[in-house]
């Protein structure tokens, strides 16, 4: 066993050496490369962690947009809504007022025929009357007596 002992011994002191001499030879390389590893990784967990609070302030605006984009729909929809109850109002009470304009136009024009229809059989009365009490001759006498009569009577 101490022959397998001094064989470990010096099996592993060539490795023992061996990294000694490239500690030596690339020590301070290696240090420095190993720093300027732990930086840059240091700086990507900055930069990773900086990146998620970006994500997660970008998801929040989001959100904030998404809500306020929600109640502008409301709102605007709640004021179409009501233009159109107003519009809707005003449209039934133009077409009412036109409606009670047309029929009083109509009552006024049929209330005029009536009259004319009142006025004719009137003179028709009138002329069967006059002619009852006078003769065809003693009227067509009194209309040219009047129609060429002094204007101041």
């Amino acid at each position: 066993m101490s022959e397998e002992n001094g064989r470990l011994d010096s099996g592993e002191r060539p490795i023992t050496e061996l990294e000694r001499i490239r500690d030596i030879i690339f020590g301070p390389q290696m240090q420095y490369y190993e720093g300027q590893f732990s930086r840059v990784a240091a700086e990507l967990g900055l930069l990773s962690q900086r990146l998620d609070e970006l994500r997660s302030s970008l998801a929040q605006q989001k959100a904030d947009q998404d809500q306020r984009r929600d109640e502008l729909d409301r709102a605007f929809s709640e004021r179409l809504d009501q233009l159109e109850s107003s519009f809707d109002a005003q449209t039934r009470q133009l077409a009412d007022d036109l409606q009670a304009e047309f029929t009083q136009a109509l009552d006024v024009l049929q209330d005029d025929k009536a009259g004319r229809l009142d006025m004719g059989d009137m003179l028709v009365e009138m002329g069967t009357r006059l002619r009852e009490q006078f003769g065809v001759a003693d009227l067509l006498g009194s209309l040219d007596d009047s129609a060429g009569g002094d204007p101041s009577d």
